[in-house]
């Protein structure tokens, strides 16, 4: 059914802002960007169809060039852009919305102290996370990795990204999703973004940290053996990743088929220049 501008809620609005660098959403890098700028664009859609899954519905967003040009958008569950000619329309102001209903998840009164990694979830957010290890326990890893990648935007959007509550649900979405296979490039893209993520904030323990960056590389193993030119894509980014844990075998294990995958394809094409 097609969508309907009108019917889509005023929020919330996303924000997708393309550098030379790469790409933000809401001021948070994209996994998977880079200075390409294409490269980044769909990255960056690819994080808002995700979430206007979450969300079940049409989402807002803005697209900001790096030129400056602003382009205002609707994404469905689809992943169908409808881009607008006018801008979103304002939201209600918080005065207008205090008899609506509470959201689905209350922000805690008190987080955590960021250096206590093993506390437990606040109680606002226990319910989402018990649904979450059910359809773990009951083999629906589908759904267990779509809840936890709603519970992780939840506690980033409370606490922060770095914040032990949001990097360990973050973390528990990254190993479910290695556990469900299937798409290797976008498995080892978020691999990738989670070790690096748990390292920047001093996640605890660091056996895990270093545990994801291994599965990162053993993700990336597996894309190289069903679509050798995704692996070649991500090859860089996987060595980088691991050479900043010390992972000299396994960032080696990259660069030699690296080199192997360039020699072949140098190969291929002197036998097609010599016929």
């Amino acid at each position: 059914m097609p969508v309907i501008p009108d019917q889509v809620p005023a929020e919330p609005i996303y924000t997708i802002t393309l550098t030379a660098t790469g790409a933000y959403i809401d001021g948070q890098p994209v996994p998977g960007s880079s200075t390409d700028a294409e490269e980044s664009r769909r990255a960056a859609l690819r994080e808002i169809y995700v979430k206007a899954a979450l969300h079940g519905r049409a989402v807002r967003l803005v697209a900001k060039e790096a030129d400056g040009t602003t382009w205002p958008m609707i994404m469905d569950t689809g992943g169908n852009v409808i881009t607008l000619h006018a801008p979103h329309p304002v939201p209600p102001s918080p005065a207008a919305t205090t008899s609506a209903a509470p959201p689905l998840l209350a922000p805690a009164a008190s987080p955590q102290p960021a250096h206590d990694w093993a506390a437990p979830l606040p109680p606002a957010y226990q319910a989402l996370y018990d649904d979450l290890r059910t359809a773990e326990s009951a083999g629906d890893l589908p759904n267990a990795v779509a809840l936890a990648a709603r519970l992780e935007e939840e506690l980033t959007a409370t606490y922060g990204p770095l914040h032990p509550h949001a990097v360990n649900v973050a973390t528990l979405r990254a190993s479910l999703t290695l556990r469900l296979g299937g798409d290797w490039y976008e498995t080892v893209e978020l691999l990738v973004h989670t070790a690096l993520r748990r390292r920047e904030a001093g996640a605890q323990p660091v056996q895990d940290t270093v545990g994801t960056a291994r599965n990162a590389h053993a993700a990336w193993r597996s894309l190289a053996r069903g679509d050798a030119e995704g692996a070649a894509e991500l090859a860089e980014r996987v060595a980088g990743m691991l050479e900043q844990f010390g992972e000299d075998r396994r960032t080696r294990d990259v660069l030699d088929w690296v080199e192997g995958a360039t020699m072949i394809s140098q190969g291929e094409l002197n036998q097609h220049l010599d016929r």
